[in-house]
């Protein structure tokens, strides 16, 4: 789906409507990313590991709404890495290219004192040589070139070119051996054919230059006012996106103008093409294919900042949802603190209310990044340091079954495992920061934790409709049970923390 499609599904049919209401479905893609950051160097790993994620979790029944915001993020934030990958690989395609032609011209240059060319393919190699000059030529006239008539001859003659080259294979080429016309099959082959291959694989790299200059279709006068009126638009679409990400101070109306002024241009087609509005005419005009690249990315560049934008919005108001939840946490754990200094132990309801506040927390983390909006992280290690007091209590208050105990001791081996994973990770963070960087994909505990959490998700699922942990005969003992779910709860955290 284009992002002019997209735009067009979020917007309805009011092309009038302001942005905010225009993106009323943009608001649900979450601005945390709740799995992995995806970067072009891990492109096809991400995205495998989002499709087989995707596979799984629809095997789990309905899926949850918040569930279904978090993935639309995900594979948003995974279509702009593939578009950024695309991108490199264009880059590292020109970059080889050129390396490419440095290779083979020192291989030129390398070739020539070791063998000589026999006189029989000489006329091969002078014609070649003309040719090369010829396309050197052609590739300097086609990159100064302003006027259409001006491409239009350079690619004329670079058509005969071609023609020539095919022709001098044709005459001179006979089971891949370059000899001279009326040659007999078997008899010598002349010397020289590296240099002559060589010098025929460079005019055809040469020719394929100058025909990827000759792209920029030629838009009609009658569709150039247009033209300029969308470079003028994309060129302010690009300078609001610049200021919106470096976080500048933008006026969201000016955004509103410039969506608008992109849906009217796009009005101006007729049966999906580009007309003239003076003179009405059945002719397609020419550049319809630049004046539809142009439109494409206006509305690319208006979809990023309406979803920044709502982005940003969305992760102020979990700001300030964070900031309450960690006042109220730190109050738990001052509550908790306090009986344990005293040496009184709260009551089961007292723990109950405790851990009605921490549950509100945990639901918080585990639909969030941890690190998305400010203050997240330090929610996260309250939430911790909560459950973990909060577990305590409840094993004072109520001793575990014995047949709930493999259970807990296997939580207990995971939650060590995860904290050391995390110092791990902590302190090659440091590092990196010390050295410039600062890739997270360099954790090599990544994956490990990645293996914790399907544990945990599986001791999760394994819990009865009751939410009660199984022993290993399928009873669910009653003592024990909320110790488990809070140490449960906690592991999940630091898992969250560590992904």
């Amino acid at each position: 789906m284009t992002p002019r499609k997209y735009h067009q599904i979020m917007q309805g049919d009011s092309a009038t409507a302001p942005a905010a209401e225009q993106t009323v479905h943009i608001k649900q893609l979450k601005s945390s990313v709740t799995a992995s950051t995806f970067t072009p160097q891990t492109i096809h790993g991400d995205l495998t590991s989002l499709a087989q994620e995707l596979t799984q979790f629809k095997r789990h029944g309905t899926p949850q709404f918040d569930d279904i915001k978090a993935f639309a993020e995900r594979i948003w934030r995974a279509n702009l890495a593939y578009e950024t990958a695309l991108a490199k690989l264009e880059r590292e395609k020109r970059m080889l290219t050129k390396q490419m032609d440095t290779i083979w011209g020192s291989f030129d240059t390398l070739i020539k004192p070791l063998w000589r060319v026999d006189d029989a393919i000489v006329p091969l190699y002078d014609s070649l040589a003309a040719i090369r000059l010829h396309l050197e030529q052609l590739h300097l006239e086609m990159t100064e070139s302003t006027s259409k008539q001006e491409s239009d001859r350079v690619s004329s003659d670079l058509t005969e070119v071609q023609k020539k080259l095919h022709g001098l294979e044709e005459a001179w080429v006979v089971d891949g051996k370059f000899v001279p016309p009326g040659w007999v099959v078997g008899g010598k082959v002349p010397g020289g054919q590296a240099i002559v291959a060589n010098l025929l694989a460079k005019c055809y790299r040469s020719v394929r230059t100058v025909q990827e200059l000759d792209v920029d279709p030629v838009v009609d006068k009658t569709l150039v006012p247009t033209q300029l009126r969308l470079e003028s638009v994309v060129k302010a679409l690009k300078q609001y996106k610049t200021a919106l990400f470096n976080n500048e101070p933008v006026e969201p109306l000016e955004l509103t103008s410039l969506q608008l002024h992109v849906d009217a241009i796009a009005n101006l087609q007729k049966d999906g093409h580009f007309v003239d509005t003076d003179q009405e005419t059945s002719e397609i005009l020419k550049g319809q294919a630049t004046l539809q690249e142009l439109l494409e990315e206006a509305y690319d560049l208006v979809h990023q900042c309406l979803v920044e934008t709502e982005a940003k919005e969305d992760i102020a108001n979990r700001e300030t949802k964070v900031g309450d939840l960690v006042s109220r946490v730190a109050g738990v754990l001052d509550s908790l603190s306090l009986q344990s200094t005293e040496g009184v132990l709260g009551s089961a309801p007292a723990l109950h209310s405790f851990q009605e506040t921490l549950n509100e927390g945990y639901g918080f983390v585990k639909q969030s990044a941890v690190e998305s909006v400010e203050g997240a992280a330090t929610l996260a290690s309250l939430l911790r340091s909560g459950l973990a007091s909060l577990g305590k209590s409840f094993a004072m208050l109520e001793p575990m079954d014995e047949t709930l105990v493999p259970v807990r001791d296997r939580l207990v081996a995971l939650k060590k495992h995860m904290i050391s994973l995390r110092n791990d990770r902590d302190g090659k963070i440091a590092g990196n920061i010390r050295s410039g960087v600062e890739e997270w994909e360099d954790f090599g505990g990544y994956h490990e934790v990645r293996k914790e959490l399907e544990e945990l998700e599986a001791l999760d699922l394994g819990r009865d409709e009751m939410g009660r942990f199984l022993n290993k005969e399928g009873g669910a003992p009653l003592e024990g049970q909320k110790e488990l779910k809070t140490l449960l709860e906690e592991c999940f955290v630091l898992a969250y923390e560590l992904l």
